[in-house]
């Protein structure tokens, strides 16, 4: 019973996360709105959260189930049914921008609190935990990587000179 309780989390959390990308969108200011999407989905990861709460007080026999995934997970709906609210009350479009992601955060760290089942074979599991952490080493890496001594390197050629009269300007001096 448990483990439909954390599917039905994890799916709410993959609908919570249009709204993340919805608060990106607005960060860079590109494209037209997602909001009316992120909003639609929203709703729907608040059912999906309401039925993964009553799951987890189905299985633990009392509400609201213990614990600090399932206090994060009733904290994250409460703030997503005031979000709705206030939206259909005043039609605050901004304060999704800040709640949108908190609320996925919260889902998205409830979310983890059943464990993976343990390994049939231990290589396996080294071998992928070394690859992930190689990853999220490269990915770390990466920004640092591609800043040279003059900042930050872009890829617009829009205000730089051709090489022969940057070469010609060098050599005047």
């Amino acid at each position: 019973m448990q483990e439909m309780s954390v599917f039905w989390l994890r799916a709410a959390a993959v609908l919570y996360a249009i709204g993340f990308l919805h608060t990106i969108q607005v960060a860079m200011r590109k494209g037209r709105s997602i909001f009316r999407a992120a909003l639609g989905s929203f709703c729907i990861g608040v059912v999906l959260h309401l039925v993964a709460i009553v799951e987890a007080s189905k299985a633990a026999n009392h509400f609201p189930p213990q614990g600090f995934h399932n206090s994060v997970s009733l904290c994250a709906l409460l703030v997503a049914i005031l979000f709705l609210f206030l939206y259909s009350k005043y039609g605050f479009e901004s304060l999704g921008v800040f709640l949108f992601p908190m609320v996925f955060v919260m889902t998205a760290i409830a979310s983890l609190r059943a464990p993976i089942g343990q390994w049939s074979d231990p290589e396996t599991r080294t071998t992928l935990l070394m690859v992930g952490v190689t990853q999220r080493d490269q990915g770390c890496s990466a920004p640092a990587a591609s800043t040279g001594p003059n900042g930050p390197s872009t890829s617009s050629k829009r205000g730089r000179r051709p090489s022969a009269l940057r070469s010609a300007a060098w050599s005047r001096h």
